[in-house]
């Protein structure tokens, strides 16, 4: 429509929770929409607009509604233990966050590398938050666990930059900063926190032949805010190299977390308490895989499933999921 491309749409989704205690028979659900009052709950529109400027500049706003549902291990209600003073359980009425996401982006494309930024804000309504609180049995006992806050809200710029630095060697890099302010209820008093929050990842790639390709990933995350406190930094190093034997045959091998750094950790602050915690998922591996290709990949499904949308700093924010 007069140079300017668009694509839109709406999507409805019912949602229909319900779990059971089976030695209590205790149950707990959410189910929308129960009435019309809720059909901002179900109803998840988004519209893409874009402008090209001759081949190699393009404009774009987006705006989309969203919905992030809470996980397994975030739902289930049984105490798992950290330590004697430290446990960690569910909350079954935990019920799932809406987002509400706009950005505007400008992307360059030349002849050896590309450029894409974008300035964007999300809002979260009902954001899954993680919280610590005193055991009501004894004091001295902290419980993790999640609970729906009030509002959260993130306002950031994201750039990628990609070059081809010479015909062997590739570069690739993201920054994220962004700021975060979030609220949550609890035990009748609202709790506030904000603050600035900043991610980078590079990638380096060398074709040392037409057959053998190294690649080195790195990330940094800096300190994250959550209405407690915040999240510790996060940093980790990644190596590989593949070779292609022919046309169905290849290898690769990965060095993940070269330097045994990435660990997750919090630390909560409150009138009554301050907790530091730190934990692993997985530590340092080496992996050797073997790919052998047979048959012709039907490349129509990736062109079907092409209109899939990038979540702006996503490197950042979705960390504590």
């Amino acid at each position: 429509w007069r140079g300017i491309g668009y694509q839109a749409g709406v999507r409805y989704e019912h949602t229909w929770f319900v779990g059971e205690l089976t030695n209590t028979g205790e149950t707990f659900n959410y189910i929308y929409p129960k009435s019309l009052k809720e059909i901002d709950k179900v109803l998840f529109p988004a519209i893409y607009l874009s402008k090209k400027i001759k081949d190699k500049h393009e404009f774009q706003m987006n705006y989309s509604r969203k919905i992030g549902r809470p996980g397994f291990m975030q739902l289930i209600p049984f105490i798992m233990y950290a330590d004697r003073q430290s446990v960690q359980i569910g909350n079954p009425v935990l019920g799932p966050e809406f987002i509400n996401l706009g950005e505007v982006n400008y992307s360059f494309t030349g002849n050896k590398g590309s450029l894409l930024t974008s300035v964007y804000a999300r809002q979260t309504l009902f954001s899954i938050t993680p919280v610590v609180f005193t055991s009501e049995i004894d004091p001295e006992i902290l419980i993790s666990s999640y609970v729906n806050g009030r509002d959260k809200l993130d306002i950031g710029w994201e750039t990628t930059i990609k070059r081809s630095i010479t015909k062997w060697l590739d570069f690739t890099t993201n920054a994220n900063v962004f700021y975060t302010k979030v609220s949550l209820e609890q035990g009748g008093k609202l709790v506030n926190n904000e603050g600035f929050s900043w991610n980078i990842k590079g990638m380096l790639s060398v074709k040392a032949t037409k057959r053998l390709n190294f690649q080195w990933n790195g990330n940094y995350e800096a300190p994250r805010i959550i209405p407690q406190g915040k999240v510790n930094p996060i940093w980790f190093m990644d190596f590989s190299c593949s070779y292609i034997f022919n046309k169905k045959f290849s290898a690769s091998a990965t060095l993940s977390d070269a330097f045994n750094t990435k660990q997750y950790g919090t630390i909560f602050l409150t009138d009554n308490f301050t907790q530091r915690s730190v934990r692993r998922w997985e530590s340092r591996y080496f992996r050797v895989n073997l790919t052998w290709k047979f048959g012709e990949p039907d490349v129509s499904i990736f062109r079907r499933r092409s209109g899939g949308r990038r979540e702006p700093g996503s490197g950042g924010t979705e960390m504590e999921m």
